[in-house]
């Protein structure tokens, strides 16, 4: 699509104002989820990125980096806004462009009512409302927060209905976001200039290692990215290195290693401090540019290896494909062919086998393993289908993350990472879904939310799945056997079924006192009859 063919918001008395915050890649994301909202509640956006960190106060240096269809440039976006508009959160009445961390060290001191500890939450809303009546909305974000919009999807724009978050967020970024030409031309006459037939991007952000407060999460190893670039070299001997840091002697230490490597000319802080926020730079404007071209010619890369933590990072995957990204976290991946996106490996898991029939939750089970061989989950045929597909589905509780119609979310057949239901704390949660009649399973593949031994992921560990052919009777046919993923690793549980098993009602649960939130749920088989 044509960024001039761009529709422009409907509610033109109506405003979403985009504050910036943070580097770029947050930036991004944020405005990514700004444009969203915008785009289903037809509310005109404003971007103010007038904050100092990209630009010197008071320019506005999105303009000085992109154009959008939907943005109109302003060195003061407030003004655009007619006078006595109403603004939430109230804490902006008044003071719609001003700095958000001057408006915070304004107001804290003249609210009894403002949390000192997290000034920040007052100047913040979460965007879980599309009907906001209030004239301004301020946007303040680090993040596209996708589990406040994927339980709407019935207000979506027809063309984002059926797709998944990532494909969502590629879209806007392809379609209202555009780099300044000067920009794009640095970028091609660098990649002119350096790029072979095969270069690799790495990115290396050692700032993280600064951060005490995220050490044990976000913490940058650098000797963990030689490995997984000899093996690449090992099989492409003539493979060019782009190397992309904010660490001069992270720079140094790969120069010495390959003899291939290259990199932009950029200005590195001499205290070892992020880029972005250095009191040390002159030229906030280059410094911007230089990120910019670092960040889009790791998009230009045959793969990305990165540390699977940075926004940075997130923002070139998303234009080059998620299944480029190579985490140095969790190298084995995506190291393979990346057109197998969702090849799964060969595992062992706990199926059904020996399973014991039971009336209530008994936790009774077998703890048999059979072995699961290599499953395309979008190869069915000979009648196999999936029997789950935008069927109805029910869950014990609804959380307050919840929507009234969530629990059918989970086989609509759009998988993003997240969560699609979402259970309150309670002993033994559990979700279900009917297949509508007595139907043959085959197999069924759960995709959980988030990676893998993350914590999220991990609250399914318990889960049971149980069966019944009439919703009174019920057979428990696996019961909880670790950790699994699901779309954001490849990782999700694949369960085999011995050939003649039936059933119509399919039960999900927990065996413990937990939240239970599962992203797609798919069950193989055929129907009977």
């Amino acid at each position: 699509m044509s960024m001039d063919s761009i529709p422009i918001s409907s509610q033109t008395n109506k405003f979403i104002y985009l504050k910036g915050i943070s580097g770029f890649g947050n930036r991004i994301r944020s405005f990514l989820e700004a444009v969203f909202y915008s785009l289903i509640t037809g509310r005109k956006l404003l971007v103010d990125w007038t904050d100092g960190v990209y630009a010197p106060r008071g320019i506005n240096a999105f303009d000085s980096f992109f154009d959008s269809p939907i943005v109109t440039p302003s060195n003061n976006p407030s003004l655009l806004v007619p006078d006595k508009c109403s603004v939430i959160p109230p804490s902006w009445q008044g003071g719609l462009g001003g700095n958000w961390r001057d408006r915070i060290n304004y107001i804290k001191w003249r609210e009894d009512d403002i949390d000192h500890v997290d000034p920040y939450s007052y100047f913040n809303l979460e965007p879980n409302r599309f009907d906001y009546p209030e004239d301004v909305i301020v946007w303040l974000s680090w993040t596209f927060r996708w589990g406040n919009f994927q339980n709407h999807r019935h207000i979506f724009p027809d063309q984002f209905k059926q797709l998944s978050r990532d494909a969502i967020k590629a879209i806007l970024m392809r379609d209202y976001i555009q780099l300044k030409k000067h920009i794009i031309e640095a970028i091609d006459q660098f990649q002119r200039n350096n790029f072979g037939p095969n270069t690799i991007g790495v990115h290396v952000r050692y700032t993280d290692n600064l951060l005490p407060k995220f050490v044990a999460r976000r913490n940058v190893i650098v000797d963990n990215y030689f490995p997984i670039i000899d093996k690449l070299l090992d099989a492409k001997p003539d493979l060019g290195i782009f190397l992309c840091t904010d660490n001069i002697k992270v720079l140094e230490l790969f120069e010495k290693s390959y003899s291939n490597v290259f990199s932009t000319p950029k200005f590195y802080p001499e205290d070892n401090g992020a880029i972005h926020s250095s009191k040390l730079c002159e030229d906030k404007v280059l410094m911007g540019e230089q990120a910019l071209v670092d960040m889009f010619l790791l998009s230009r890369c045959e793969r990305l290896l990165h540390t699977g933590t940075s926004s940075f990072t997130e923002i070139p995957l998303l234009i080059m494909g998620l299944n480029k990204g190579i985490s140095v976290k969790d190298p084995d991946r995506n190291m393979g062919d990346s057109t197998k996106i969702l090849k799964l490996p060969v595992v062992n898991f706990p199926l059904f086998a020996n399973s014991a029939s039971y009336f209530g939750p008994s936790l009774a089970g077998s703890d048999e393993f059979l072995r699961c061989q290599d499953f395309d989950i979008f190869s069915v045929s000979n009648g196999i289908v999936n029997l789950a597909l935008h069927k109805q589905a029910t869950q014990s509780s609804l959380s307050r993350w919840s929507s009234p119609s969530e629990s059918s979310a989970a086989v609509s057949g759009i998988k993003s990472g997240e969560q699609s239901f979402h259970t309150d704390r309670e002993p033994s949660p559990w979700w279900q879904v009917d297949l509508g009649r007595i139907s043959r399973v085959t197999s069924m593949v759960i995709f959980n939310r988030g990676r893998k031994d993350t914590p999220m992921a991990n609250r399914a560990t318990s889960m049971m799945v149980l069966i019944s052919t009439d919703g009174l009777c019920w057979e428990k046919v696996y019961s909880g056997g670790g950790s699994f993923g699901g779309w954001l690793d490849n990782l999700p549980l694949v369960l085999s079924c011995p050939v003649g098993k039936q059933a119509r009602y399919v039960t999900l649960q927990l065996a413990e006192e937990n939240y239970f939130h599962l992203d797609e749920v798919e069950i193989f088989g055929e129907y009977l009859g």
